[in-house]
């Protein structure tokens, strides 16, 4: 990025930056077209999610996933709105993604909350106390994606504590073993675990999680594979469902580049004509 500037999310063809943690901007790389955002200052191990973009409908829509809050910004709105915890908890959020008209946040007691954003997002709703058995796992983190039945997915890397500091700008550093899914249905109120996505692949980290077709495999693109970037010490980690109890389902993958501390690696997928 230009003029220091580091990229910290994105979805689509949009790129969410910033300077110093201040000056927070979406960028179209493609059109150059740039859009401020409210003044925020973002902590290094803060989680930006790009929920929505300038050109979907309702325009961009944006959470920042702290330690213990949750804050969000919208188009048309000139600041940010810090969302409130339930009474008598203290919460640590590990992810959030909007999920219709909801923000549904995870914590690390695998609760899954919601702030309903028709109602103003005031006191939020426990939609589910998860039951992920993590015993045995030295290291493990939440991340939330949608799931291709429109539900929500919860996905679960494992694996043990790195030896040495973060390299990138994220507490999600660890040696990755493998990883579960849990598919989660907000109306029944039931989870079920996950073990095929058919011939897509799921990409997940600093952007905002989607899938892609894979009709044939093309290098490290394989089917029925999750894509997570900045989680380890590598770039990415690429985890193969279809082997998920054998040894060697897991890839660690660099790509070439300057290194860069301050510089996340994240999926960026850009629209084309």
């Amino acid at each position: 990025m230009k003029y220091g500037r580091i990229w910290i999310g994105g979805k689509g063809e949009w790129l969410v930056t910033t300077s110093h943690g201040k000056c927070i901007q979406l960028l179209n790389p493609a059109t150059g077209r740039c859009i401020a955002l409210p003044d925020y200052f973002i902590q290094p191990f803060d989680h930006v999610q790009l929920c929505r973009t300038p050109t979907e409908d309702e325009g961009y829509f944006i959470i920042v996933v702290s330690f213990s809050k949750l804050s969000y910004t919208m188009a048309g709105c000139d600041h940010w709105i810090k969302l409130g915890n339930p009474d008598s908890y203290w919460l640590t959020f590990f992810d959030a993604i909007l999920h219709r008209g909801k923000i549904v946040a995870i914590c690390r007691n695998r609760d899954l909350w919601s702030w309903d954003l028709h109602q103003g997002g005031g006191s939020p709703t426990l939609l589910l106390s998860s039951s992920i058995n993590t015993e045995g796992w030295e290291q493990f983190c939440y991340m939330l994606a949608p799931s291709l039945k429109g539900n929500i997915l919860i996905v679960t890397p494992y694996g043990e504590r790195s030896r040495r500091g973060p390299i990138h700008r994220t507490h999600r550093n660890f040696f990755v073993n493998g990883s579960v899914l849990h598919e989660v249905d907000t109306d029944a109120q039931t989870m079920e675990e996950v073990r095929n996505i058919g011939d897509r692949a799921l990409f997940l980290g600093p952007n905002y999680p989607f899938y892609s077709r894979v009709s044939l495999p093309m290098g490290d693109l394989k089917k029925n594979y999750l894509y997570i970037a900045a989680l380890s010490d590598n770039d990415v980690v690429a985890i193969d469902l279809s082997m998920e109890d054998v040894p060697g389902n897991v890839t660690l993958i660099d790509y070439a580049g300057p290194p860069n501390s301050d510089q996340v690696p994240m999926w960026f997928r850009p629209a084309f004509p």
